[in-house]
């Protein structure tokens, strides 16, 4: 029970001024007052015979309410703090919290603990961070901070999102939980696309956190830094004319243009495409021997392209681009012999399996393309 909205004001009234109140309220409209030695509103024989309080100490409980007042509403004259809350009844008109009630905000936490520690007792979320004051206590957040971490995320959002409102960075990623809200990250997740770098990573290197391989090279983000060291926003590191992944899938390296040392470009050189080929079952091909031919048909082209970049070193170009016709029409022979698929392969085609043909058929387009532009 709450105190009636007229008893409030008392708290704004002095100690004299409750006397007279209470001599007043007394009285009555008779004129003759019995003895009340100490002036508190209560005669002496019901002090001593009814209440048990000091008819010579007007306030006998020592909370700052005359006796008298505390009689007349309901409290205790020997009980300086009625609802044991820590603060004392007098302390509690003063406040305007419920000296009935020793938790007025019924936020968990008692008005003489919020009154020691700084929280409002009339408010139960004092930092207004959706959480109530008992409730950051039992946490350890601050009820007073309404952001404890500093994260940029309200301790009460955090509690919503199942962040830690003690911990700035939940998921350890290096992102502060409030920057990875902002920009549609996951705070519980350290690594939203599974790509091997964490979101912080990612925002150092500049690829995309929802996106495991940022240039489409065919290799992870976290993996090109990890593992290969190549360039996870440039899908060919080397420039060579092959993404990374697909120097990684063929044997060559994404770090070396020129892996073989030949001095013909990896993108260029047929050795790649060879371990493509060579990857591939004879039982993929129209009889057992057209495998072994068309890994000899290409190193025919090599040599070709071998003179190709030779006679271009020497400035030769007009030589250099016979030789370059020649390796083109070499290898546009054996793309030649893969134009169906995928229902069914030609008649003519040398590779008879579809899905040999059409692994081999745009790789076979990617080594011509880069011969044409050596």
């Amino acid at each position: 029970m709450r105190l009636p909205t007229f008893f409030r004001p008392l708290a704004a009234m002095g100690f004299a001024s409750l006397v007279a109140l209470t001599v007043f309220l007394a009285a009555g409209a008779s004129s003759v007052l019995a003895a009340d030695t100490d002036g508190d509103g209560l005669q002496d024989a019901d002090e001593t015979g009814i209440y048990g309080t000091d008819p010579n100490n007007a306030d006998t409980d020592g909370d700052g309410i005359p006796d008298g007042v505390e009689v007349l509403y309901g409290l205790d004259p020997t009980d300086a703090d009625i609802d044991d809350d820590g603060l004392n009844d007098g302390l509690e008109v003063f406040f305007g919290t419920d000296p009935y009630d020793a938790d007025s905000d019924d936020d968990g936490l008692t008005d003489g603990v919020e009154f020691l520690v700084g929280t409002n007792p009339l408010d139960a979320d004092s930092d207004d961070d959706g959480l109530n004051d008992g409730d950051e206590v039992a946490l350890g957040t601050l009820p007073l901070d309404p952001d404890t971490d500093n994260d940029g995320l309200n301790d009460g959002d955090e509690v919503g999102l199942g962040t830690d409102p003690l911990d700035q960075d939940t998921d350890g990623d290096g992102l502060s939980d409030g920057v990875e809200v902002l920009f549609g990250l996951d705070p519980l997740d350290a690594d939203i696309d599974d790509d091997g770098l964490n979101d912080g990573e990612e925002l150092f290197f500049g690829t995309d956190p929802f996106d495991p391989d940022s240039d489409d090279d065919g290799l992870n983000d976290g993996d090109e830094v990890n593992v290969y060291g190549t360039l996870p926003l440039d899908s060919d590191t080397d420039n060579d004319g092959l993404t990374d992944g697909l120097e990684v899938d063929w044997g060559t390296n994404p770090l070396d243009p020129d892996s073989d040392d030949d001095f013909i470009k990896d993108g260029a050189d047929v050795e790649w495409f060879q371990a493509v080929i060579d990857s591939l079952a004879s039982t993929d091909f129209k009889n057992v021997n057209m495998k072994q031919s068309m890994l000899d048909d290409l190193d025919g082209a090599e040599q070709f392209l071998f003179y190709t970049v030779l006679f271009d070193a020497f400035g030769l170009t007009g030589v250099s681009d016979i030789f370059k016709g020649y390796a083109l029409d070499a290898l546009n022979d054996i793309r030649d012999q893969m134009n169906g698929c995928p229902s069914s392969p030609d008649s003519n085609d040398h590779i008879i399996d579809c899905d040999s043909q059409l692994l081999a058929k745009p790789l076979l387009d990617i080594l011509i393309a880069n011969v044409n532009a050596l």
